[in-house]
This record gives structure tokens, sequence and C-alpha cells, in this order.
């Protein structure tokens, strides 16, 4: 999405909607199999030499579930703040205003940022997702299975040697 540094520092404020292909955030993170055409609106205004862009972005996800790696859908929406301007001085005041030497900015990047810095890390199809049987691999969300599941901990597995009284190290 392209949008034009000095129009809005000629007419004082500009309004734009656009959509988006993300499909990069998918291939860069495991728990995103897809993501959809992202809707981006932005609202920017001149403050001075500085061009303050708002956005905001909505899309829907699909991801893995951490647990079952079943597929689920979830909407996702976020805002963001990106400051711009033409002059150095300007940029060298302030470490959040980004320096541009052509009229245009390419927001894609930073939108791309915004989505990335609000995708669920561990995301679960529902908060008391079962996961999968160890053993064989059934969801334990639709089936149950027959499976006995004996954990222990490999420091104390000399101890179990002990209660059956089989002392050999």
């Amino acid at each position: 999405m392209l949008f034009d540094i000095d129009e809005v520092l000629r007419t004082g404020a500009v309004e734009k909607t656009a959509q988006l292909d993300c499909d990069s955030i998918a291939s860069e993170n495991v728990q995103v199999k897809d993501i959809d055409k992202v809707e981006v609106q932005l609202r920017a205004f001149a403050d001075g030499d500085v061009c303050i862009t708002n956005s905001h972005v909505q899309t829907t996800v699909r991801y893995i579930c951490s647990r079952c790696l079943s597929q689920f859908k979830e909407p996702l929406a976020t805002d963001f703040q990106e400051l711009f301007t033409r002059t150095q001085a300007a940029a060298d005041e302030a470490e959040e205003i980004h320096f541009v030497k052509q009229g245009e900015v390419l927001l894609d990047p930073y939108v791309e940022q915004a989505i990335n810095l609000v995708l669920k890390l561990k995301p679960l199809c529902t908060s008391d997702c079962k996961g999968l049987c160890p053993e064989c691999g059934t969801n334990l969300n639709e089936h149950t299975c027959n499976c006995t599941v004996e954990t222990i901990d490999p420091r104390l597995e000399v101890l179990k040697g002990l209660l059956s009284g089989d002392e050999s190290e």
C-alpha cells in the first residue's frame, strides 16, 4: 500500500483504504496456516514537517492449534501509528520518526509488523483443548482412547527399581 507524504503535507490530511496480501506471515510462522486479505484503513495528517499515520488493520487468520493440530479461524484487528518526514533534521530529533527521501511510502512492512506483534504464539482451538494422545495420536477432543500413559521423570527412574526390589545399577 503506497501513500504519498507530499500529498499529506500539502493537503493536511489523507484517508485511504486498501486490501493487502500478507502471505509471507503464514510462511514465516509455523502456527499460522494462512491469512485472508488484510484490510487497511489509513488516516494520515500533517504536523509541521512530520506526517503522522494512524492505521487500523483487520483480517482473519487460520491458526494451527498447538495442542491438537486442528485448524481454526479467528479474526484479528489492531491499530498502529507511524511517523514519517522528508527532512533529515526532524528524523534526527526522534528515533520513531522515519526519514523518507522520496514522496511515496510503502506501508506493507509496517502492516506485517503490526500483525506479527498481535499473532498468538501458542494458539489453542479452545481454552480447554485436550490435545493429542502421546501414545496413539488420537485427537482427544474428538475421540477417547484406551492408552495408558505412564510418565516417569527420567531422573527418578532409578527409584522405580527400589520399589520393585530390583537393585541393579
